[in-house]
């Protein structure tokens, strides 16, 4: 663990960094006329996610006031987003990406009422909705200005056209709404767009007790299980979702059974013309990562062809169901290198699915798709997020980011 914290400038469970002076230091560089964004970099891009929940307890008790509130009124745009993502509790913030990423028309929970940036034409008052307002909405986001009911996608940005109800149950807010999304970025124009990138990334990147405390979070924050926010996909999709969620499957620290990875390897190669949503749903979910893995290298071996490029091209089955099933058989490493390129390739930035991917996954997860990165790309995601964007936000990103390279990816 010492040795993990020299390479990652982190530390580890056991270290003291001191949450009230933290909260202290963070209370300073807010303080005055200007921000000072080195701090925020520095004590965002250091402390354990854990920490950071301390931190915020900290500085609600010694200064009565919620620490994404003082965020929000003192930074802006996308380095103010990662700041209140890193200030949520993973799970909460996978919960609000998935509920997000499932429907434009549903319920928003969030701890406080929190006041945010918004552009607004024409005049209002203090718990009316302005005539004509936007509010720029990011994933992730519990928080809105007092009197307003705003929800985004993955994508971009949001329109509020109907305000249903808003209601206070056990001291949280909860505000239900509909929206009509407007397309920026790689989603859709549609209402209602749900996007299946970003929930085959949440369902499929994590271990399974991470899923289970996931699912125990939103029963918590929204009444249901994962499973019931899957309606409306593709039905191959929200089977194959909803039974991976729903099934037991082994440790990848457990010992796989050779004989069922070459039933399953077989399985697959008397299908090869088509392969059937039934044999690759059982497979696909009741298979450990570590069992799939297998399954892929042993297939390509027998067929001469990588089996996430057949699912690729595969007619039988559905767009979504194909990117859950390349994800499936993926290293997580490669899966999420293939998603931080696809964020940085072109000319351009996608900022969301950055941000989504740098507070989201853990640093371990970070450092392995990084160096799975450098060999495919011969560069750092530091670099070239250094590259591509600028200012504290640009700093933010790359020092979230691990620099060591040596660690064992194959965890």
């Amino acid at each position: 663990m010492k040795a993990l914290k020299k390479l990652t400038g982190r530390q580890n469970k056991k270290d003291a960094y001191d949450a009230k002076a933290d909260a202290q230091t963070l209370n300073g560089a807010m303080k005055g006329a200007e921000t000072d964004e080195n701090v925020l970099v520095n004590v965002f891009s250091t402390r354990h996610r854990r920490h950071l929940q301390d931190v915020k307890d900290k500085y609600d008790e010694m200064y009565h006031t919620p620490l994404e509130t003082v965020i929000r009124q003192n930074s802006s745009g996308h380095f103010q987003q990662v700041l209140v993502n890193l200030c949520m509790e993973r799970s909460v913030l996978k919960c609000n990406y998935l509920r997000n990423a499932t429907s434009g028309e549903h319920h928003v929970i969030g701890e406080h009422p929190i006041e945010t940036e918004h552009t607004t034409v024409g005049t209002h008052h203090a718990g009316e909705r302005p005539i004509g307002a936007e509010h720029t909405v990011h994933p992730g986001d519990t928080t809105h200005p007092a009197g307003h009911a705003v929800v985004g996608t993955h994508t971009g940005e949001a329109k509020v056209v109907e305000k249903h109800k808003i209601s206070t149950e056990h001291g949280k807010v909860v505000e239900e709404h509909k929206v009509v999304t407007e397309h920026h970025g790689h989603g859709s124009g549609i209402k209602g767009y749900r996007d299946s990138e970003t929930v085959v990334f949440i369902l499929c990147s994590f271990p399974d007790k991470q899923l289970k405390k996931m699912n125990e979070q939103s029963q918590k924050s929204y009444g249901c299980e994962m499973a019931s926010m899957l309606e409306g996909f593709d039905p191959d999709f929200q089977h194959l979702m909803t039974t991976y969620l729903k099934s037991e499957r082994k440790d990848d620290d457990d010992k796989v059974d050779q004989r069922k990875v070459d039933e399953d390897v077989n399985l697959l190669l008397s299908g090869e013309k088509r392969l059937t949503e039934g044999v690759m749903t059982d497979i696909l979910a009741h298979r450990s990562r570590r069992h799939l893995r297998l399954v892929a290298e042993r297939y390509e071996k027998a067929s001469g062809k990588p089996l996430r490029k057949i699912l690729r091209n595969e007619t039988g089955l559905s767009r979504e169901y194909r990117r859950a099933a390349r994800a499936l058989v993926s290293r997580k490493a490669e899966y999420h290198a293939r998603l931080y390129f696809k964020a940085l390739r072109g000319g351009g930035v996608d900022n969301e699915r950055l941000i989504l991917l740098n507070t989201t996954l853990s640093k371990r997860a970070m450092m392995k798709a990084n160096t799975v990165y450098i060999a495919k790309h011969d560069a750092s995601l530091q670099a070239v997020i250094k590259s591509k964007t600028s200012g504290p936000y640009s700093r933010l990103m790359a020092a979230l980011i691990p620099m060591d390279l040596t660690t064992n990816t194959n965890q």
